[in-house]
């Protein structure tokens, strides 16, 4: 907010307001922040991982405030009417990995493992296990494992007795370093492809590069930065106003795209004509609209089946090799997949 202020003027000249709440993933620290930021007057609401949404949801719903960017894991953001996401989220990690595991990798075999939590297996799972029976890939393992559990031996030995050619893990934040390290103990050759939060460098010094090394991520933003004029961007305000080293495809990114993109919408909108209403007319309204080091995100509701607030779920896929990530992959078009 710092750069948007100091840097661009804020919005014609009127500085935006940021008022933080965190959730803890906890439903009545969730539904907390709603009412305060209602009561705070908030014109929008944006976010990242928050499992515990369906508090605030309704909150929002109610008092017709838009949620407009995050990273939606939960069904209730993924199908509120004011709710625009600019990410894929899990549904559009799960599809992208499917689609190249059986495509472009030619697997026959896939295990799928997933934190057992309804909304990861309703609106993540079930789609990237459709596209590979799609694809022809029908000897597909799925495992659930208790979505707060570390101790990945019991699933990876589970999914390593069928020899699968790939395995999918949709997991993330305390998982991803237990996962990646008991697959590489136990010898495991299988290419494993992980959301993009594991890809995080920290997880990379804490485990070793042995045990992250051809390892597959989704990202939402190219990752090479020359000719990226947003990624330049991007770089600088972090340079200044935030922690230098996070990396180009580190989660601060989506967290950035959000407010950026926002303030394009308040820009267009004017300083004098901002307010939940017009907000929530310019972002449904939004058609092939540019987004921030992202895909043009269009939000018609169209985009993923059932999953109406998705505007953007395309992905790129990132493998990680000589200790950084290389980009393995353009947008992969999960709307065109998904309504082949």
């Amino acid at each position: 907010m710092k750069f948007i202020n100091n840097e661009l003027g804020g919005v014609d000249g009127r500085p935006i307001q940021f008022e933080p709440c965190i959730s803890t993933f906890s439903v009545e620290k969730s539904q907390a922040c709603a009412q305060e930021l209602v009561q705070k007057g908030a014109v929008t609401v944006t976010g990242g991982i928050d499992i515990s949404s369906n508090g605030s949801i309704p909150i929002l719903e109610q008092n017709q405030v838009p949620m407009i960017g995050g990273v939606p894991v939960n069904n209730d953001e993924m199908i509120s009417p004011i709710s625009f996401q600019f990410s894929g989220g899990s549904p559009g990690a799960m599809v992208a990995f499917a689609h190249y595991a059986a495509e472009t990798q030619g697997a026959k075999k896939v295990a799928v493992i997933y934190g057992d939590y309804p909304p990861i297996k309703l609106a993540a799972v079930d789609y990237g296990v459709a596209e590979l029976n799609r694809l022809g890939v029908t000897d597909v393992t799925e495992i659930a494992y208790p979505i707060l559990s570390t101790d990945f031996l019991p699933v990876l030995t589970r999914a390593q007795e069928n020899h699968p050619d790939a395995i999918i893990l949709s997991a993330a934040d305390t998982a991803c370093a237990p996962a990646m390290r008991t697959a590489k103990d136990l010898g495991i050759t299988a290419t494993m492809y992980l959301v993009g939060a594991c890809a995080a460098p920290s997880i990379a010094d804490e485990i070793g590069e042995a045990a992250v090394a051809g390892r597959i991520f989704n990202v939402e933003g190219p990752i090479t930065v020359d000719h990226n004029v947003d990624a330049q961007i991007y770089g600088a305000a972090v340079a200044k106003y935030g922690d230098p080293s996070l990396p180009a495809a580190s989660a601060g990114t989506v967290s950035f795209r959000n407010i950026m993109n926002i303030y394009s919408l308040m820009k267009d909108l004017g300083p004098n004509n901002i307010s939940r209403q017009s907000l929530l007319g310019a972002v449904r309204a939004a058609v092939d609209r540019p987004s921030f080091n992202g895909h043009a995100y269009t939000c018609d509701g169209k985009q993923v089946p059932n999953l109406p607030a998705l505007c953007a779920p395309q992905e790129i896929l990132a493998i990680h090799e000589n200790g950084t990530l290389r980009q393995l992959t353009d947008w992969i078009d999960v709307p065109a997949i998904l309504n082949n």
